[in-house]
Order: C-alpha cells, then sequence, then structure tokens
C-alpha cells in the first residue's frame, strides 16, 4: 500500500494494526511526478480556471476607484468568478498610499481601509474550476500614475518576468531560471516571495528565488513539457517600504512558455474597463 506525504507515528501505528498484512511504501515521489507534468484533460481544466481567474481581477480593478475598500474588491472579485462558473480560491491584497508606502506584499487578511487617490494595490489572485485554478499577480493604481520608486520596481519586475520565461524550456535546468532572473539584484532591489514555483493541483516543485534571496542550493531539477509554472517576480526596495506584484500562471511548451491568462501584463488604473476577456470555455470535468 502506497502512501503519499508524511505520516504522524500515532496513524502510521493505526495502519499497521489495522492491515497487519500490508507492506507499506512512501509513493510520495511517484505521485509529485504525476503532478508536475499536466495531461491534456488538466490543461482544458487549468485554461477554463485562468480564463475565470481573469474576469474576478477585471471586476476587482473595475471596483477600485476612492472611497472603495478593499474587503469590497474582494466582494467583487469572489462574485465575478462565481458568475463565469467557478468559484474563488484566494486573494492577497494590499493598499497603501505611494508617497508613504506600508505593505510591500499582499496581505492574507483583507481590511475596510478606503482606497485614496494615488494608492497602490498590490495583488495576488486566484479562482478555480474544479481541483484547478488559475493565479494572477498585478499591480493596480488609485486615480495616478506610478511615481518613480512604483515605476522602477514595476519596469525591472516585468523585464524579470519575461526574462525568467524566455529561459525556461523543456530540458532547461532550474539553475539556467535562476540565473536569468540575475537582473534583480544587479539593479539594486529584491524579492520578498518566492520567484517561480510550480502549480496545478498543488503548490508544486521547483521552488526557485534569485541568487541573492536562496535559502539553500538551487534544486536539481529540469523543466518537461506541460508542466505548468506561476512566474512571479515581486520586487521590493532594498529597505523593504516599497513593492508591486506581477506575473501570472504559464504552460511549458516545446517552444517555451506560454501564458494561460489572457488579462493584460501592464500596469492596471483602478475604474478602467479591462478589454474584453474571452468567456471561459464550458465544458471539461
Amino acid at each position: 500500500m502506497g502512501l503519499v506525504g508524511s505520516v504522524p507515528y500515532v496513524e502510521q501505528q493505526r495502519l499497521s494494526g489495522r492491515l497487519p498484512e500490508r507492506a507499506f511504501l512512501d509513493a510520495t515521489a511517484d505521485f509529485l511526478r504525476l503532478r508536475l507534468v499536466k495531461s491534456d484533460e488538466e490543461l482544458e481544466w487549468m485554461t477554463r480556471a485562468a480564463a475565470i481567474t481573469d474576469q474576478a481581477l477585471a471586476a476587482l480593478v473595475r471596483a477600485a476607484v476612492p472611497g472603495a475598500t478593499e474587503l469590497e474588491l474582494q466582494a467583487e472579485a469572489v462574485a465575478a468568478a462565481i458568475r463565469a462558473g467557478g468559484q474563488p480560491h484566494f486573494l492577497y491584497l494590499s493598499s497603501t498610499p505611494m508617497t508613504n508606502p506600508d505593505r510591500i506584499v499582499p496581505q492574507q487578511d483583507l481590511t475596510d481601509r478606503r482606497l485614496q487617490p494615488s494608492d497602490a494595490i498590490i495583488l495576488e489572485l486566484s479562482a478555480a474550476y474544479t481541483a484547478y485554478s488559475g493565479q494572477v499577480l498585478r499591480t493596480v493604481t488609485v486615480e495616478a500614475e506610478l511615481i518613480e520608486t512604483y515605476l522602477q520596481l514595476h519596469d525591472v519586475a516585468w523585464q524579470a518576468f519575461h526574462e525568467v520565461a524566455r529561459s525556461i524550456a523543456p530540458g532547461v535546468s532550474a539553475a539556467a531560471v535562476v540565473e536569468a532572473a540575475s537582473l534583480i539584484d544587479t539593479q539594486g532591489f529584491t524579492i520578498c516571495d518566492d520567484l517561480v514555483h510550480g502549480y496545478g493541483g498543488g503548490y508544486l516543485p521547483p521552488i526557485l528565488r534569485t541568487p541573492g534571496t536562496s535559502h539553500g542550493p538551487v534544486p536539481d531539477f529540469v523543466f518537461e513539457r506541460n508542466m505548468t509554472l506561476v512566474i512571479q517576480p515581486n520586487i521590493v526596495t532594498p529597505d523593504q517600504r516599497a513593492g508591486v506584484q506581477v506575473g501570472e500562471l504559464v504552460r511549458v511548451t516545446d517552444d517555451g512558455v506560454v501564458s494561460l491568462h489572457r488579462i493584460p501584463q501592464r500596469l492596471m488604473y483602478g475604474g478602467e474597463t479591462a478589454p474584453t476577456l474571452p468567456s471561459p470555455a464550458r465544458g471539461g470535468g
């Protein structure tokens, strides 16, 4: 009998007592392998989940006007996901004045803080279809353009996103991807979260950071076709006073990576109506 993941000692003893004739084997590695490379059916579900997530983000951005609360933005995103045929998965979000920021990452518990002109909103949003979900990260401003610090952060973040995306293809090592992100350090910034992680039916390997923020050796990992990943170079200032969010869910193909999202890859402005997005395709599980 195969077991996946760690099993507490008491549970292991209980299983052994109830099934004394069975041999227990660690099936974690084999199970993880099944999660890493997606089937065509899984990719269909993830594509639909990404489209639902895009609809939720568009609704949130439309609602991001002065006077709206963070919780009201969450309500709009949740309602849009449900109307699109999915379910909300999570929304992490922080709003802060760009001239005196006090948040560098989205928080998991949203507040009743009311948006003000010249606020920056940083967010990570995920909506689900069946057991699969999309994931998109964006920066939104309220009745303002980015001030100089945020503009630099945002430009470096998208540059890093595309450098990392261009580096990934079947047969490429994780070390090569980490090297592609070195521009973050050379530009004088840092990150506060993972740079890349596997995704789809779980939070999966590889979990990569920049050379300057790594918690250990780069994993011995090689990318394969039909792996799905979130690329999210969330750049912050060295003094950890200001930060931005960019990124999204991508799929590894024979020719590199393609995004599963259709929402624009750019700064978003509160109150704007996003370009018409395709409705999530019906069908699937």
